[in-house]
């Protein structure tokens, strides 16, 4: 992948897959972020990954990290020569993944609170022979490619996730625990007409036990934490996107411009027609007017 402060999954999938397998040679990739979830696998060499406002932290050969949409990360090799496997997909793709599953159960490990991965040696080999096998097939495109990567991706997906469930900083006390599925769930369909009583009846629970347990678990009531994640998508809309603004509102989950406009500024310190502009200064290429049909 070409080193840029933000990457779209449209410049990477084929038409009709909504999924990529490659591999990234760039010792040092700065803070970005992009509209994809991501496995990425270290197959070789040393580097120091950070998330924004975070410590950052090693990864050695053989060690992965799970990353979300609009999540703001960085790395930069340590020693030897880096080589990353890369394995993104979209935001919808899940639900393709999780015939009879449930995003929420694919999306599961994205939400735990530490995501960098250290296999045992035995894991490395099967989550490395699953990732190779998943990319040989990627890129033979033979009969049957799509099934057999979509089978690959979700045991090593699997394999991921039990890797985690295994470290310490994800044993986390009961509320924190029952409310990660939710986390998915509200991850997968943040953009739809989502309430909390929706939520709880999803979840086999009573709405006030779930107030209770959301911000129990993660400091923040259940419409904070929404708005917050339609925020996020909403800028990366509007830095990214073309849609005029009261479309870019009505895509990310909000009923009504004047108050959706008043949450950007407030989340940003920018209009969203500032953040258009801003991105539209930066990029060159694009001379549309930002303020058309807006």
């Amino acid at each position: 992948m070409p080193i840029r402060e933000r990457y779209l999954l449209s410049d990477y999938v084929r038409p009709g897959f909504p999924l990529y397998l490659g591999e990234s040679p760039a010792p040092v990739v700065p803070l970005h972020s992009h509209d994809f979830y991501e496995v990425a696998f270290l197959e070789r060499g040393s580097l120091v990954h950070e998330f924004e406002h975070q410590e950052a932290a090693s990864m050695e050969a053989g060690d992965f990290v799970l990353l979300n949409p609009f999540e703001r990360h960085a790395y930069a090799s340590r020693k030897g020569d880096l080589l990353l496997f890369n394995c993104i997909f979209a935001t919808h793709y899940p639900a393709t993944l999780g015939q009879g599953l449930g995003q929420e159960e694919i999306l599961f490990p994205f939400h735990l609170p530490h995501r960098i991965g250290r296999p045992e040696p035995a894991e490395r080999r099967e989550l490395a022979g699953l990732l190779r096998a998943g990319l040989g097939e990627y890129g033979k495109m033979g009969e049957g490619w799509r099934l057999s990567v979509t089978g690959l991706v979700l045991q090593a997906l699997t394999l991921c996730r039990r890797i985690l469930g295994r470290d310490p900083a994800n044993r986390r006390p009961q509320a924190a625990s029952r409310i990660l599925p939710v986390l998915a769930l509200i991850d997968a369909r943040f953009t739809t007409d989502l309430s909390l009583g929706a939520i709880a009846r999803l979840a086999g629970l009573s709405a006030p036990y779930m107030s209770e347990l959301f911000r129990s678990a993660t400091g923040k009531t259940f419409k904070q934490y929404l708005v917050e994640r339609r925020l996020r998508y909403a800028v990366h809309l509007l830095e990214h996107g073309r849609a005029p603004v009261g479309e870019v509102c009505r895509q990310s989950g909000f009923g009504d411009l004047t108050h959706f406009e008043r949450q950007v500024r407030k989340f940003s310190g920018m209009a969203p027609l500032e953040l258009r502009r801003r991105r539209h200064e930066n990029d060159p290429r694009d001379i549309r007017s930002p303020d058309a049909g807006a």
